[in-house]
């Protein structure tokens, strides 16, 4: 096909520019420091382009999540961001509690809090069109989840549903922004939480299906199929049934011209760790482990239980992400491709499982930037358009009600950001768009126009509507400038603002007449593309550094080879590594460690580069230790749970078996220990013999730490 040798030619005549700047083809390029780079002079060398949307050979689609549009570009010049006067906000809403009014305001924080973002509370926060409820649905959640952590509960500041952030918070989102497209009208596909949004971004549809692999028994719906995770029950239950046809049966039925089988390529990456998210759009609920083994819960990963996917085998094309930043770096992309973070890395507002499992705005930047820069450092950016988005609002305040599609959306708005060579500089897209224009885009690329139409697509379903031909639904086609040169890569630092810190105790502070400000390493350098990097020595961090099993830590390191495997150890490096991770261009890598079941003290984490032999340690404090009244007994017997070296006066949380039932809480005293005077008392849960850790979790300094019981009998 002719468009598959124009991404082949853009790769070959890419290394010919470089050869000519005597750059060999394998080097590294420039490692990004304070400020960000692009590598200029490849433009110069570039072919007449190929006038057409056909230039594009890979659609990459960045999911992360819940977030509003005004929450983060509510403040973005020429946007259709928070009413402004004077930069003081124009818009309030009302506070229940307090009678008030309260207005925008920009939130440093790097972890938010958020609110409700189910079906109901998406109603109430729209309220009609007078977009109000925001405030009222946090409060809500305060009365009905009294161990959400979020100190605008007990009066501690402002609810921070009206915050946002700007060119400081996150100023590689804000640079995107400037270089390439922002959408200022993107809104989530379906009026609901996660799963929904998720079906939709990968099928136009979210339905409840009665018969397992019919279509023909899916009706719409925002509640589909419950996920296992969330189940703290033993009891074998159902998989989800999503049985109506989604664009990966469009991909894999593909046909050429002359009616013969051309499938299009494609895989879903996900990451590794656990996900906040709640089945019921709860703003909180306990962190776990996926029951499909790919290491993100299937409520941000919904593929693998789609009939179609079961059906055509490709299973397997649901992948770790580390899969992706090599096939970025190997010029392997397939032609579409999804995205979607684990748990820390998904900027998703702040969980209830303890600090340990918080998702910063930072560390989430910081994985968006290595996803792009990888692309931006591999063969085939010259024909890669990068669709990054949140997938639902996740309780944040937005001033424009959505418009109705269908009976399931569309819902509150949330950011949308295009990158590409080919997408146009500094632009404002103000058209109507949703997920199902990620999928038209697709089909117009890859499928001739194709739609999910159940009158075409050869496997009818009930669907009420064809998403992708709503009158509404504009074309992100205009996104683009098909008749300018491929423009250069911009790489972008992981961490522009410096390495993170801890900031599980921080709370929204108001300034509500705050002008938002950009900092400097948000404006592009050229650097020469024949500079040398200079080498730099290993680094590792870990966030937080204190806590205790069974919490998972941020490791971040900077200064090893470019595309080198690293092995991560805790304590020595014997035996099979904790984690193992890849590099990006600039030699960092983001990854995660569980903390292991270790003894109080200090613990040291071990990286090391596989090819450079390059080697960093950070270390890792266990603050806290348990103790059980009694450690074996039968299930359903009485036992107290003490604890010491947590915070003074913090809460502190007790869990079952990999934090699957919760088994009470204590308040610490002034020496962070709850003693018998305020122990927990509890019940042993059923289950079958054996041993199994009783876990504590402090919800603000991060420690943590077990205590075995053995079941002895029922």
């Amino acid at each position: 096909m002719t468009h598959r040798w124009i991404g082949r030619r853009a790769a070959v005549l890419s290394a010919i520019a470089l050869s000519l700047l005597g750059v060999s083809a394998g080097a590294q390029l420039p490692v990004v420091g304070a400020t960000l780079r692009h590598v200029g002079p490849l433009l110069s060398a570039t072919p007449t382009p190929c006038q057409d949307i056909h230039c594009i050979q890979h659609v990459v689609i960045i999911m992360q999540e819940n977030r509003s549009f005004d929450n983060y570009f509510g403040t973005y010049p020429n946007a259709d961001g928070i009413p402004m006067a004077s930069g003081t906000p124009t818009v309030c809403v009302p506070d229940p509690a307090t009678q008030q009014c309260v207005r925008p305001y920009h939130d440093p924080s790097a972890i938010g809090y958020g609110g409700p973002h189910g079906t109901a509370p998406s109603v109430n926060d729209i309220d009609g069109g007078k977009m109000d409820g925001f405030i009222a649905q946090a409060e809500q959640y305060c009365n009905t989840l009294p161990h959400w952590p979020n100190p605008a509960c007990a009066g501690n500041g402002p609810f921070d549903v009206m915050g946002y952030h700007d060119g400081r918070d996150i100023p590689n989102y804000w640079s995107y922004a400037r270089n390439f497209v922002l959408q200022d009208h993107m809104f989530e596909p379906a009026g609901s939480m996660s799963l929904p949004a998720h079906l939709y971004l990968v099928s136009a549809w979210s339905a409840q299906c009665s018969r397992t692999g019919d279509p023909s028994s899916c009706v719409s719906s925002l509640s589909p199929d419950s996920l296992l995770d969330f189940n703290p029950t033993p009891v074998p239950q159902p998989r989800p049934n999503y049985a109506w046809t989604d664009i990966t049966y469009l991909l894999n039925h593909h046909t050429d011209a002359s009616g013969n089988p051309s499938p299009v390529s494609w895989g879903y990456y996900v990451g590794n760790g656990t996900v906040p998210d709640c089945p019921d759009g709860a703003p909180v609920c306990q962190p776990v482990q996926p029951v499909s083994g790919t290491g993100t819960v299937e409520y941000w990963n919904p593929l693998p239980f789609f009939t179609t996917v079961q059906q055509d085998g490709e299973q397997n094309n649901v992948q770790p992400v580390k899969n992706f930043y090599s096939a970025a770096s190997n010029g392997t992309l397939p032609a579409v491709a999804w995205i979607v973070p684990d748990q820390r890395h998904s900027e998703h507002p702040i969980s209830f499982g303890g600090a340990a499992y918080n998702a910063t705005i930072v560390d989430g930047q910081a994985y968006v930037t290595s996803l792009i820069n990888s692309i931006m450092h591999g063969p085939e950016w010259n024909s890669t358009a990068i669709f990054l988005a949140w997938d639902d609002w996740g309780g944040f305040y937005d001033h424009v009600p959505p418009p109705t599609i269908d009976g399931n959306g569309y819902g509150i708005r949330v950011p949308g950001l295009v990158i590409s060579p080919y997408a146009k500089h500094g632009f404002i897209d103000h058209q109507t768009l949703s997920f199902d224009a990620y999928l038209k885009f697709i089909e117009d690329v890859f499928l001739n126009g194709q739609r999910l139409d159940p009158a075409t697509d050869g496997r009818p379903d009930p669907r009420p509507d064809v998403r992708e031909n709503a009158p509404q639904l504009g074309n992100l086609a205009n996104d683009f400038d098909f008749t300018q040169a491929p423009r250069p890569p911009i790489y972008l630092p992981l961490y522009p603002n410096g390495t993170p810190t801890p900031t599980a105790t921080s709370t929204p502070t108001q300034a509500a007449t705050s002008t938002p400000t950009q900092t400097a390493t948000s404006t592009a350098t050229p650097v020469p593309a024949t500079s040398t990097p200079t080498p730099a020595k290993g680094r590792l961090a870990v966030n937080p550094s204190t806590g205790g099993y069974p919490q998972s830590v941020s490791i971040t390191g900077t200064g090893f080879a470019a595309g080198e495997q690293v092995n991560v150890y805790w304590d020595s490096r014997a035996g099979a590594p904790a984690a193992t991770t890849t590099t990006d261009p600039t030699g960092s890598f983001v990854t995660r460690v569980v903390v292991p079941p270790t003894p109080f003290g200090l613990h040291t984490l071990v990286a090391v580069g596989q090819s450079s032999a390059t080697t960093a340690t950070a270390q890792f404090q266990v603050t806290a230790k348990t103790f059980l009244q009694a450690s074996s007994g039968h299930a359903g017997t009485a036992n107290v749970l003490t604890g010491t070296g947590f915070a003074a006066n913090e809460l502190v949380t007790a869990w079952w078996k990999n934090r699957g039932v919760y088994l009470g809480s204590a308040t610490t005293n002034a020496s962070g220990t709850f003693t018998r005077a305020n122990a927990i008392t509890f019940t042993v849960p059923m289950s079958t013999t054996g041993t199994y850790p009783v876990i504590a979790v402090g919800q603000t300094s991060n420690a943590s730490n077990y205590s075995p019981f053995t079941i002895t009998g029922p």
